[in-house]
């Protein structure tokens, strides 16, 4: 065979092989009906909001013990804090939702991402579910909201608890955040600007949600093909892929940075609990927790990602429970 005639079938090898990845890379939008029957199980529940937003929830527990809000993190849901509620539910009752654009909720009417649309959804739920008081409790994304939220309603919080998240407080700070961490693939593509980008967003190969996992996740013995499949599906949820991309052109870099006037002026006990192998939420951004929050604990827990409440949820109910007690 000669040189030409190889590089030729080569080059057609190499062809099929790009068009062929392709192909099995590109997902339709699963219809709601078919995920909410996988995923929307006891003790699974939709309210809607004011702005028509249709809110998956879970309200579960005991009834008659403190009330904790679960909120979680970017790209994630509620499913997130499957490992932990299970600890919680004895003793106190547990409230967690999936945000607009997110898990089962997925896209809404209104087609507002804003982080204000995030903080509002609080306080919606919170007066749905007729609750008077509760124990905040966010991851990641997640946590930023509720100590947002605690800081503007601190006459509605007993008890803030902030998992896996930081602050961001300047230009510097946020030159810094985007130069150390260590996002995932996806969204990078997310933030990108560039021609066809809607399009793009129908690319959505499972290796995405894998690498995302396995990001996260510090112990990878963790990362199972079971969540992996959940975090894909849900990104497959009819509209919400493009309502990540909403999200994406919503944001604004000032949108990341975060007021530390506000951050001093919360008043409400605090737990803090941070992976020390956290590759997305930098150590040296929680530090701001311990220097401007008067009444705050941080925990750090070695060998841990950024998801301590799934990786070590024994430890973590363990922290949490402890400061819950507390708070009597």
């Amino acid at each position: 065979m000669t040189v030409k005639r190889f590089l030729k079938i080569f080059s057609i090898l190499l062809f099929i092989l790009i068009v062929f990845s392709i192909y099995n890379s590109i997902y339709f939008d699963i219809p709601r009906k078919e995920l909410e029957e996988k995923y929307a199980t006891y003790p699974s529940d939709f309210l809607i909001l004011n702005n028509g937003s249709r809110i998956h929830y879970r309200d579960q527990g005991n009834i008659s013990g403190p009330t904790i809000m679960l909120l979680h993190g970017f790209t994630s849901s509620l499913f997130s804090f499957d490992r932990l509620v299970p600890l919680l539910t004895k003793d106190y009752r547990v409230i967690s939702y999936d945000f607009p654009g997110f898990g089962l909720t997925g896209a809404v009417p209104s087609r507002d991402y804003s982080f204000q649309s995030l903080l509002d959804s609080v306080s919606e739920i919170r007066k749905e579910l007729k609750i008077e008081e509760l124990i905040l409790l966010g991851h990641s994304m997640g946590g930023r909201v509720a100590w947002h939220y605690a800081a503007e309603h601190p006459d509605e919080i007993e008890g803030l608890i902030i998992v896996g998240s930081g602050v961001i407080a300047n230009d510097k700070d946020f030159i810094k955040f985007q130069e150390n961490n260590g996002d995932p693939i996806i969204f990078d593509l997310l933030r990108a600007d560039f021609p066809f980008k809607e399009q793009l967003l129908y690319f959505t190969p499972k290796f995405f949600a894998a690498q995302g996992a396995k990001t996260s996740i510090y112990d990878q013995a963790l990362v199972t093909e079971e969540l992996i499949t959940l975090f894909h599906e849900l990104a497959l949820l009819d509209g919400t892929r493009l309502a990540f991309g909403d999200m994406m052109s919503q944001v604004k870099k000032n949108d990341f940075i975060d007021d530390l006037d506000l951050l001093k002026s919360i008043e409400v006990p605090t737990l803090v609990i941070h992976g020390e192998k956290d590759n997305l939420v930098n150590l040296w951004s929680v530090k701001y927790f311990e220097e401007y929050i008067d009444d705050v604990d941080v925990q750090y827990y070695s060998d841990i990602g950024h998801f301590p409440i799934y990786e070590d949820p024994q430890r973590s109910f363990k922290d949490i429970n402890k400061f819950i007690l507390s708070l009597k």
